[in-house]
């Protein structure tokens, strides 16, 4: 019986240490709206954001399960592979790895113990790396695994088919570089702009895929209808098509943009819809003329207080109450006015 008590004990503690990690996602976002899944599998878990405007505003990575942390690099600004890291030691021999790391956002040190759920650094574009995003590994001894995620949240953490990550306006041909930086967040569209392009932006797009783009004015009348067809398989990329401004300038007013995304084989279609505003330039100011008429403005002033002056000498006039010492030039002309204030004009 005894040994038969120790090998249920030995049998509980090799299914205890064989038994995957559970694992919180270690990004605060929210999956499929301002972040995605574009690979997970044992070579690791590939996380994306919408572009570097995000990284600015900072994006936490958490630790996805408790642990010491082992291994810090928190200045690296080049393209060094994994970039600034954190590696952090789990229980039975269980290891995880967070890449990508914004410079300096490290706030835990060697040694240190990271509680589930805490936030560890923010998530960026250091290493070897054209894209912001997060590269998560989960490893024992000398292999590597695919997640096991917390059984609450697995069924939420696929990996995504196809990412639109960001869709948008503007006046001058657009490129990746800027819609990464977020350039066209913003953006301010006047009604004597030259052209439109409408844009999309995203990863995993295959040959055979279609884009339709297509723009509404504020009379709700459709004033674009393109469709991008998709040929080579991009792991990154955007997709641009231009409206040309017509004889006369925009109508000014909130205008209707939608995206469509069609892969036939795949029965995935999808829309996006979002909406912008074209007003007018606003008009130079006329220093000039603004120095004018503040002159005009004070110049009125002054007279109106001398008109209510003379009127008041006027009633000391009438009642023979006016000093002797008005002189008499200005006596003969309040002889002449009138004895009520008119009004001005």
């Amino acid at each position: 019986m005894k040994y038969f008590l120790m090998l249920i004990l030995i049998f509980f503690c090799w299914a205890q240490s064989a038994a995957a990690l559970e694992l919180q996602f270690p990004v605060s976002c929210q999956l499929n709206e301002n972040c995605w899944i574009i690979s997970s599998d044992e070579k690791g878990t590939d996380i994306v954001i919408k572009s570097l405007l995000d990284i600015e505003k900072g994006v936490p990575v958490l630790a996805a399960q408790d642990g010491t942390v082992i291994l810090v690099k928190n200045d690296i600004k080049n393209k060094t592979f994994y970039g600034n890291s954190v590696v952090i030691q789990h229980t039975n021999g269980w290891k995880t790895i967070y890449s990508h790391l914004k410079p300096n956002s490290i706030n835990l040190k060697k040694g240190d113990f990271a509680r589930k759920g805490s936030q560890i650094a923010e998530l960026g574009m250091s290493g070897k790396t054209d894209f912001p995003l997060l590269h998560f590994v989960v490893f024992k001894g000398d292999k590597f695994f695919p997640p096991s995620w917390d059984s609450l949240i697995k069924d939420d953490l696929k990996v995504s088919d196809i990412v639109i990550a960001n869709i948008g306006i503007s006046t001058t041909n657009p490129d990746i570089k800027s819609i990464k930086k977020g350039d066209y967040e913003g953006l301010e569209l006047l009604n004597d702009s030259p052209s439109l392009y409408m844009w999309a932006y995203g990863f995993k797009f295959k040959t055979g895929d279609f884009l339709k783009f297509s723009l509404k004015n504020p009379d709700n009348e459709k004033i674009l209808d393109k469709v991008v067809k998709v040929n080579g398989d991009f792991k990154e990329t955007f997709f641009s098509v231009e409206k040309p401004k017509e004889a006369e300038n925009w109508k000014t007013g909130t205008y209707t943009a939608k995206l469509e995304f069609i892969r036939t084989g795949a029965n995935i279609a999808n829309n996006y819809v979002f909406s912008f505003n074209i007003k007018e330039p606003e008009k130079p100011v006329d220093k000039e003329a603004l120095k004018k008429e503040e002159e005009e403005k004070e110049i009125k002033r002054v007279n109106t207080q001398k008109r209510k002056q003379y009127f008041l000498y006027k009633r000391l006039y009438d009642q023979g109450k006016l000093p002797d010492t008005v002189p008499q030039n200005v006596k003969d002309t309040l002889k002449r006015l009138p004895s009520t204030l008119p009004e001005e004009e």
